[in-house]
């Protein structure tokens, strides 16, 4: 859509959520996961433009990109474009697709210590729980190891289809 529309949704859905006391997460969702290089120059096009526009409302969270495949210095370089934009707003930062296939590719803490410019202060680790069906043991290792290491986490999706039950939230 183009980014009017995109505006006026965005203003009405957070108008709303003010309201209701609810929150917003903002997110760039066009990434097609990690089997669909990601477009980062979209991405720079997308928080260009809204990141700055919603930094003063304390009911916004950005998460700058689901599910895009592991590139530690675009990661980088999108919370630093975010943050010099919106200084105080709340951050999702990577939003991995599958937490346990980041860990068997490329050791998951060993990504996240590359990310070496995103300030955890204020930002947390995104992760979904996809292709780990009956692994919620591993799953839980892996968020305990992530938040051992400093890194405040938060898992952003679950589906009912090939994600572990309910029980594992």
């Amino acid at each position: 859509m183009d980014l009017q529309t995109l505006e006026n949704r965005l203003d009405a859905t957070i108008t709303n959520a003010k309201q209701t006391g609810m929150y917003v997460i903002i997110d760039n969702h066009s990434a097609g996961g990690r089997s669909v290089p990601t477009d980062w120059n979209l991405n720079t096009q997308f928080w260009t433009a809204i990141a700055a526009r919603y930094a003063n409302d304390a009911n916004v969270i950005y998460e700058i990109i689901n599910e895009p495949e592991v590139s530690p210095g675009q990661e980088n370089s999108a919370f630093q474009l975010i943050r010099s934009l919106a200084p105080q707003t709340p951050v999702i930062a990577w939003s991995f697709e599958s937490i346990t296939k980041v860990d068997d590719q490329a050791g998951l803490l060993n990504v996240l210590t590359q990310g070496n410019r995103i300030d955890y202060s204020n930002a947390a680790v995104g992760y979904h729980p996809y292709e780990a069906l009956g692994q919620e043991g591993r799953l839980a290792i892996l968020a305990s190891q992530m938040q051992h290491a400093g890194y405040p986490v938060v898992m952003t999706e679950h589906s009912n289809d090939h994600t572990p039950p309910l029980s594992y939230l």
